[in-house]
């Protein structure tokens, strides 16, 4: 606990149920207020519901969720969502807009894709759009938006604004 105190970021997914949810919000209480935590919501965490995960989003500087994950999470589009999840305290917040299977087959058939991720604060959004190449060899997506995670939270460990975060977290992603 005293490493977590001293971290800068905490970055928070893969959770399994309630119990390991609850476990982490009670280790969240006792940090100070200086750590920032990141959040990754996946399609199956999801299913949880929005007043499960409210502690976490509430304390979160950055959400990461795909677009069918957040609708999933609030029974709202993803407009909406993103509005609950800043009107109870959440700061940045990553949707990725198209990812996953859909692009899985798009590559099958050796075309491009192209990746979106709206991103916003409370004082900017942008869109990052990702051409993916044409690598006939590559069709699985698996870890791309968790490589995105972790360059957008180098660039925001480093003061990066958040168009050029969501840069950084792209050119992860595109190694994947």
């Amino acid at each position: 606990l005293s490493a977590l105190k001293q971290t800068a970021i905490v970055h928070i997914g893969g959770l399994t149920g309630l119990e390991q949810l609850n476990a982490i919000d009670n280790i969240l209480d006792l940090l100070p207020p200086a750590v920032r935590i990141s959040l990754s919501i996946s399609d199956s965490e999801a299913v949880m519901g929005f007043k499960t995960f409210e502690p976490l989003i509430s304390r979160a500087s950055i959400i990461f969720a795909s677009k069918t994950a957040i609708e999933s999470l609030t029974g709202k589009n993803y407009q909406r969502s993103i509005r609950m999840c800043r009107k109870i305290g959440a700061q940045t917040i990553a949707i990725f807009l198209s990812c996953g299977e859909e692009n899985k087959k798009i590559r099958k058939k050796g075309k491009a894709a192209s990746v979106t991720t709206y991103i916003c604060n409370h004082e900017y959004e942008c869109m990052i759009e990702s051409a993916i190449r044409k690598w006939p060899n590559v069709v699985e997506v698996t870890g791309a938006q968790d490589a995105f995670a972790a360059g957008f939270l180098y660039g925001l460990f480093k003061g990066k604004p958040i168009d050029e975060c969501g840069f950084l977290g792209d050119i992860l992603a595109q190694a994947c």
